[in-house]
């Protein structure tokens, strides 16, 4: 459950960054998080299997893939083992990016979708947990959001150093990215996170940095 949480959470900050997220040059990057959980359109899938079959040509491990219907190709080739493993369709995609970005951005836009739904089914302990201490102590919305946010990117390595790829160009635009995603208003998130802030004073965050020294999310 944390890493459909950890790969809904940067699939709605790349959707948010609109124009800004670049997929061709972002896209290994945000596999190593959300390669496992990807939802592929027919569609997508279709272009996807016609350019490995150019691509691979003569390729013992792909031959006949542009014969394979779906489910086959995704069953063969699209468990994820990593982006370097040459016998899986992500070894490809930083290619297909370049021919095809709209076509990626359709496949993350999906899986954005389908976490969504998956994850409203279910809580996790972590969640109750944090409810839990935010009624005892009183937390506002932004206080509860940045506490699990915070919580996910210490449980997943990779989430904090994919979020060090969303840059921006001072603090408000990276309290605002926040906001947009936990459904608060800006302001909440930059008195929560300033220096002195009550969830520093209670010892729940640490480490916090001035204002100007924010230059991406990972340092928010």
């Amino acid at each position: 459950m944390l890493e459909l949480m950890c790969s809904h959470f940067v699939l709605t900050l790349a959707a948010k960054q609109g124009p800004r997220f670049n997929v061709r040059r972002d896209i290994n990057g945000l596999l190593s998080l959300t390669g496992r959980h990807l939802v592929w359109p027919a569609a997508v899938l279709q272009r996807l299997r016609e350019f490995l079959g150019r691509r691979c040509a003569g390729n013992e491990a792909w031959k006949g893939v542009e014969a394979l219907d779906g489910r086959t190709l995704l069953e063969r080739h699209g468990v994820w083992r990593g982006p370097y493993e040459e016998g899986t369709l992500f070894f490809y995609l930083d290619e297909y990016a370049k021919d095809q970005p709209k076509d990626l951005l359709s496949v993350l836009a999906v899986t954005r979708d389908w976490l969504t739904h998956a994850l409203r089914k279910q809580s996790t302990l972590v969640e109750k947990n944090i409810d839990a201490l935010a009624g005892l102590l009183q937390l506002n919305k932004a206080e509860r959001a940045l506490l699990l946010y915070g919580t996910l990117a210490r449980y997943q390595r990779d989430l904090r150093s994919l979020l060090v790829e969303f840059k921006v160009n001072n603090a408000p635009e990276a309290y605002a990215a926040i906001a947009d995603i936990a459904g608060v208003n800006a302001s909440e998130v930059g008195e929560a996170l300033r220096a002195g802030s009550r969830l520093e004073r209670i010892g729940l965050v640490e480490n916090l940095i001035s204002e100007h020294n924010i230059t991406d999310l990972a340092t928010s």
